[in-house]
């Protein structure tokens, strides 16, 4: 049998899990959940101490409630009530909640079957995997990086020409941007060119950049820098544009289509997927908040007849009801989506 401190763990990790899932996702999703597990947690606590199964068990006992030829306590008909609607509430914000992811993933499903028909019949063409060997955030940071020490080659260039800090400053931010914005396309179009003649006019181009760089960088004064320091500082500036263009190169795949069409279903299929865990999440919250109302109020009725028969005069036995277990709701995992509870004690079903 599952405990309370299992049972709220257990919903209290799916609350975690789901709230850093829409998280991590709200973003692409633009949702939420009416009963966020977070801020909608059961108040079990309250429910309990307003019930109050061992003063009202003490001060019935003491009175003879419930009769010895009594069938029904009206403290547990109260508790079985509120139980029910409690069922009732936690099904209908299930519901809810089940609605909106699934009206999420019903909405994408169209785009997401066009782009997996157009992707498979691309790659039944091309036969190969997307060839990739930077990722994005890879390549970028590797952009990064190399047009920050650009700026700083630059700062050397400009500075040796004796121009005032801020304007140096400003030129060597200037000329790094726009030698790596230069290169970029270059290193793009070598990778993704549709024909060998724009692959080697941007290879052409390319050169020609990386070449007029090292002329500017033998401007410096030779005042200031001997020979081989000038060619150090032009051959690293130079450098620049190139690895700019190889990182383009390889955090590319050669087919632009097919790359544009692997990541668009790849995302989808990640954000439809991310949607369906959100639901099973959902599901099995909403099933161990129910369970833990059920295991709640047996726990109260079992207090509750315990303080009675503790409280009872010897003349007055308790009823015989009390030796029975309660007429409550039994729910399985798949209660969530069925029309009938079960109960205990009773074959019937509500």
């Amino acid at each position: 049998m599952i405990t309370h401190t299992e049972i709220l763990e257990e919903g209290l990790k799916l609350a975690s899990a789901s709230t850093k899932a829409e998280t991590e996702n709200s973003k692409k999703s633009k949702s939420f959940l009416p009963s966020d597990a977070r801020t909608n947690l059961p108040e079990y606590s309250r429910w309990q101490n307003a019930m109050r199964p061992e003063d009202t068990g003490r001060a019935e006992g003491c009175n003879g409630i419930p009769e010895t030829n009594a069938t029904v306590s009206q403290f547990e008909e109260t508790v079985r009530c509120q139980l029910e609607n409690r069922l009732l509430v936690t099904r209908n914000k299930y519901a809810q909640d089940d609605f909106l992811l699934k009206s999420q993933i019903d909405t994408m499903k169209p785009e997401y079957e066009r782009i997996k028909k157009l992707f498979e019949a691309k790659h039944n063409t091309i036969k190969r995997p997307l060839i990739i060997y930077f990722s994005e955030k890879q390549g970028m940071a590797c952009i990064l990086a190399i047009t920050l020490l650009g700026m700083f080659l630059w700062f050397v260039f400009w500075d040796s020409k004796g121009l005032p800090l801020w304007i140096a400053i400003s030129a060597s931010i200037v000329s790094a941007c726009i030698l790596s914005l230069m290169a970029y396309p270059c290193g793009l179009a070598i990778r993704q060119g549709k024909s060998p003649l724009i692959q080697g006019g941007a290879a052409c181009i390319l050169i020609g950049i990386i070449a007029v760089v090292i002329v500017l960088g033998n401007q410096i004064p030779s005042s200031q820098y001997n020979d081989s320091e000038r060619l150090l500082i032009a051959f690293l500036i130079s450098l620049t544009p190139l690895i700019v263009a190889s990182s383009v190169f390889l955090m590319h795949d050669a087919d632009a289509e097919y790359e544009s069409l692997t990541k668009r279903f790849l995302n989808l299929h990640r954000d439809i997927t991310d949607l369906e865990n959100r639901r099973w999440e959902n599901r099995i919250f909403h099933t161990n908040v129910g369970k833990r109302h059920i295991e709640l109020a047996h726990q109260m009725i079992a207090t509750y007849r315990a303080s009675n028969v503790r409280s009872r005069p010897a003349e007055n036995p308790p009823p015989g009801f009390f030796s029975q277990l309660p007429c409550l709701p039994i729910i399985k995992d798949s209660w969530l989506t069925e029309e009938s509870i079960e109960r205990t004690g009773s074959n019937t079903a509500s």
